[in-house]
């Protein structure tokens, strides 16, 4: 294994290292992996000005090795949570926009 190789690798430790302590200090340590996901998917959109529509979230690269199953038990975990809530969209009332609770 070459420099390169050991920086890369020290590099993706501090990330992970800076990911897992800013996971405990919002308290969302215990959450399932895909929770938190969705958590920073919903959140990140709204920040960018967006509502994402369940079908949208399902479809994020972030999740792509999820199933579709464990994606739906992370939205309603949030949602139980009161991590995040459902709005129906006003345009089209059979799509719910997803954001982060108040």
């Amino acid at each position: 294994m070459g420099k390169s190789e050991h920086s890369r690798i020290a590099s993706l430790y501090r990330l992970r290292e800076t990911l897992r302590q800013a996971e405990q200090n919002s308290g969302m340590s215990d959450w399932p992996l895909a929770e938190k996901v969705v958590y920073a998917i919903v959140g990140h959109a709204q920040h960018e000005g967006a509502l994402l529509s369940v079908a949208e979230v399902e479809s994020h690269v972030l999740l792509g090795d999820f199933s579709r199953a464990t994606i739906y038990r992370a939205l309603d975990g949030l949602k139980v949570r009161g991590a995040i809530k459902s709005t129906i969209d006003p345009d089209d009332g059979r799509v719910h926009r997803l954001s982060l609770a108040d």
